[in-house]
């Protein structure tokens, strides 16, 4: 794995996110052309590395990094809750470097704030595992047939369609107050042209 390569997903996860933003609230800085939610356990299953993959040779990036951004912030360095994916990665190094040293002490146990992007950054997934809601954002022009592949992959729908058929417990009904669907339908909801 290239070190720069590394580096810069980092950075560019640092730029991207708010991160002292929260959901229903937009959490990505800048332009972002749409918006897909899913259910995040599947960001910490195997096959999430496959579909990594697929983004980073879609856009030609190198390497993403996946940081636990709640880790982030109590060690005051993401450097020091990261994990970085490439080529090489195999889900099963994935899973268990998720799965931690001992039983309940991976971030497959914990509740925290999850980012992910690239080297390159034409997508970003932002997930909130204690409200089970996660997002995948991609820039003006982006979306592509390996993309979309990922989007079917994670069940992901753009909000209006995910608040009508819920890909998470998250965005049921019973789970997703009435200010928190008109917040999301407002903020990721399609804008008129």
């Amino acid at each position: 794995m290239s070190e720069n390569a590394a580096q810069k997903s980092l950075v560019n996860l640092q730029k991207i996110l708010k991160w002292d933003d929260h959901f229903p609230e937009n959490v990505f800085r800048g332009e972002w052309k749409e918006f897909f939610f899913f259910d995040p356990d599947w960001l910490f299953d195997a096959t999430f590395v496959e579909n990594a993959k697929a983004l980073l040779n879609w856009e030609g990036g190198a390497c993403a990094c996946v940081c636990n951004m709640d880790q982030a912030d109590a060690k005051g360095d993401p450097q020091q809750a990261v994990i970085f994916l490439d080529k090489d990665t195999s889900g099963e190094t994935y899973r268990s470097t998720l799965a931690g040293p001992s039983p309940g002490v991976g971030w497959i146990f914990g509740m925290e704030r999850y980012g992910i992007t690239s080297d390159v950054g034409n997508w970003c997934i932002y997930c909130e595992k204690d409200n089970e809601i996660a997002v995948i954002a991609i820039r003006e022009g982006a979306k592509s047939r390996a993309f979309e592949s990922v989007i079917q992959s994670f069940n992901a729908l753009p909000i209006e369609r995910a608040i009508a058929m819920p890909p998470s417990y998250g965005l049921l009904p019973r789970s997703l107050r009435d200010d928190w669907r008109k917040r999301f339908l407002a903020v990721y909801g399609k804008k008129d042209q």
